[in-house]
């Protein structure tokens, strides 16, 4: 049976932070299994145990806070489809989660 496996970016680090004009915000987040709120264990489509998937993602927030930009490296997740022959590693989805806002700071 396959599994699907989404690897989540987390954009934002800190509930407290305003939105308001000022200097760029830099962000970094690490990124492991660890940290989907369904927690899995990759497996291959045989059954057997897969290499875990992590990386890391920085993210830009411009002056205005109306722009993010990031660039994110991530391991052990078949971008294409076609880099491995198993089909448990392939990238099925990837989100960023948008928080609301509450008196201009995240919630």
């Amino acid at each position: 049976m396959s599994r699907r496996i989404a690897f989540a970016l987390l954009a934002v680090a800190a509930a407290s932070m305003p939105l308001s004009a000022g200097a760029q915000i830099n962000l970094f987040a690490n990124l492991t299994n660890s940290q989907e709120t369904a927690l899995t264990v990759p497996t291959l489509s045989t059954g057997g145990p897969r290499a875990p998937s992590f990386g890391n993602a920085s993210f830009q927030l411009n002056a205005a806070g109306t722009q993010l930009s990031f660039l994110a490296t991530i391991y052990n997740i078949d971008v294409t489809g076609m880099q491995t022959t198993d089909v448990n590693d392939n990238l099925v989805a990837a989100h960023i989660l948008d928080f609301p806002r509450k008196n201009g700071h995240l919630t």
